[in-house]
């Protein structure tokens, strides 16, 4: 499992200019090795609107360890 920080999610849902391509790549790359995954509080941090919009590729969230 790889867990995906909340900029690269931010950089493909907002379609950065200057990270955009970079966050993608990067995603591909390792996803073809790992399971990207996040957890609950970067997936949603954001607001309803970022959860609606992540495309059905957005990592799955993985819950916290307490």
């Amino acid at each position: 499992m790889l867990l995906v920080d909340g900029n690269v999610l931010v950089d493909v849902l907002r379609d950065d200019p200057e990270w955009d391509e970079w966050s993608i790549g990067q995603l591909r790359a390792h996803s073809q090795i790992h399971r990207p995954a996040t957890n609950p509080v970067i997936r949603f941090s954001g607001g309803p609107s970022t959860a609606a919009g992540c495309p059905p590729a957005c990592p799955s969230t993985q819950p916290v360890p307490a």
